[in-house]
């Protein structure tokens, strides 16, 4: 999976920072990609990157010569099954 990112400065240290933005039909299928059970109902949490990257995949982005990748411990999720809208954000770099 490939994402669009700059080159910042703070790419080097890690600590740039990602929100990716999306959309969802059916609530259930959305809990089915991040492996939630079907009774989770908390609209923001902390996901562990290693559960992102069994879920979700590894995500990278290259800029010019470098390939970036999300570099924090956790990735922030906030979603509004009302609304059928979530955000995912972190931190990524080299």
């Amino acid at each position: 999976m490939s994402i669009d990112c700059q080159w910042t400065p703070s790419c080097k240290t890690g600590k740039a920072r990602f929100t990716y933005d999306g959309q969802f039909q059916d609530e259930r299928v959305f809990k089915a990609m991040l492996g939630l059970p079907d009774s989770h109902e908390k609209k923001m949490f902390k996901m562990p990157i290693d559960d992102f990257h069994d879920n979700v995949g590894y995500p990278t982005g290259s800029v010019r010569y470098a390939k970036l990748d999300i570099t924090g411990a956790d990735v922030n999720i906030r979603w509004s099954p009302e609304e059928r809208t979530f955000k995912v954000s972190g931190t990524y770099g080299k």
